[in-house]
């Protein structure tokens, strides 16, 4: 317990007695807020948009979450409700299949493959089929806005730190050292 309260109260620290908790904080924090901004959870006034809601009521899922706000707000699943092509059957199948990699992944043994559970398992799904292409594009999208607004908030906490308070970095559970990069390398 010890370790785990000391790698949140500093996630990241350094040799140097310059970087203070209080400026690290002030950091999350503004990522924190620029990520619910810019992934349109709040205005920037502070104030709770749409699916603000859903996304704090099941949050002990996260990043699932944002990632399921992610498709409604893409409209995926109004598109793929409103498809008069597909049958009933199939629309809620693919709306279970989504839901269900989202929020009820769980890791198998690698001794259990597709083999397995058709000879064990012959009434339900123990592995499931790949999410819809569609589905899989919207994720990507996701994680690749996600991760442009990171190195956003890497780069601006890099930026505020003097070349000699950078050096040195320990990891606070691991006490790994490694010696900062510069800002070009960062992606």
């Amino acid at each position: 317990i010890n370790a785990e309260y000391g790698a949140s109260a500093k996630p990241l620290s350094s040799d140097s007695a310059a970087v203070r908790t209080d400026e690290q904080l002030f950091h999350y924090f503004r990522f924190t807020f620029e990520f619910l901004a810019r992934m349109g959870y709040i205005s920037l006034k502070g104030e709770c948009l749409p699916l603000t809601g859903l996304a704090t009521y099941v949050q002990h899922t996260e990043p699932s979450n944002f990632v399921f706000s992610h498709l409604l707000k893409s409209r995926y699943f109004l598109e793929l409700v409103s498809d008069q092509e597909l049958p009933p059957e199939q629309k809620s199948y693919t709306i279970l299949l989504v839901l269900s990699h989202l929020f009820c992944r769980l890791p198998l043994p690698s001794c259990i493959d597709s083999q397995w559970t058709k000879k064990y398992c012959t009434k339900s799904t123990v592995i499931l089929e790949p999410l819809p292409e569609k589905v899989q594009e919207l994720i990507s999208l996701y994680n690749k806005n996600t991760l442009a607004l990171y190195v956003t908030f890497i780069r601006s906490f890099l930026s505020s730190l003097d070349g000699a308070q950078s050096n040195n970095w320990i990891l606070p559970i691991s006490k790994l050292k490694f010696a900062t990069i510069s800002k070009e390398k960062i992606v």
